[in-house]
């Protein structure tokens, strides 16, 4: 009888742990002091994404450079491209050296001699995510998470396999968290 009031765990302790090291993997990699002094809690409001746009790219674009912004990365060469326009290639290696910083160094804003990287972090977009600018948003700060692991050249807990979750949990740790749990399932209706 007194089984039915026990509650089970909600993550397995496995997973849980996983979560833990993952948070710590991206402390000790990621900018410690940017997540803690300057990492905001990115909401989906107005205030965090201002602007008025007359087409889905103008949507996108702007969605693109608020997000850029609060990830700390907007010194790196991201490109946002079209989905016309935009062609998968390669990605290039900007040779950071273990200089994986966001934000603010010394106080002033980061910046690399952007003319040193030969091509830029491409990303792009479909015309349905236009529609949800949370789950744009989210999907922009998964793939800025993506490239910033893949640049580092430094694998989460669990290895390749485990690279897409903990880029969410970057993403996360970047301040994304509310909008990757708001754009974490979408019923699109039907049986």
């Amino acid at each position: 009888m007194l089984a039915i009031l026990q509650s089970k765990p909600l993550i397995e302790e496995q997973s849980a742990n996983w979560i833990f090291e993952t948070f710590a993997w991206a402390l000790s990699h990621f900018d410690r002091e940017e997540f803690i002094h300057r990492t905001r809690l990115v909401q989906p409001s107005n205030e965090f994404f201002p602007g008025r746009v007359d087409s889905p790219h103008a949507k996108a674009q702007t969605i693109f450079s608020h997000t850029l912004n609060y990830t700390g990365l907007k010194h790196w060469p991201f490109e946002l491209v079209a989905p016309e326009y935009f062609q998968p290639n390669a990605l290039p290696d900007l040779s950071l050296d273990g200089q994986i910083k966001r934000g603010l160094e010394n106080g002033l804003p980061v910046s690399y001699d952007l003319q040193q990287f030969p091509s830029k972090l491409q990303l792009s977009y479909t015309l349905p995510q236009t529609k949800k600018s949370e789950d744009l948003a989210s999907s922009f700060a998964h793939l800025i998470s993506q490239h910033l692991v893949l640049q580092s050249k430094q694998l989460p807990p669990g290895g390749q396999d485990f690279l897409l979750e903990a880029t969410e949990l970057l993403a996360i740790f970047m301040g994304f968290g509310v909008l990757m749990a708001n754009s974490a399932y979408t019923f699109r209706g039907g049986c």
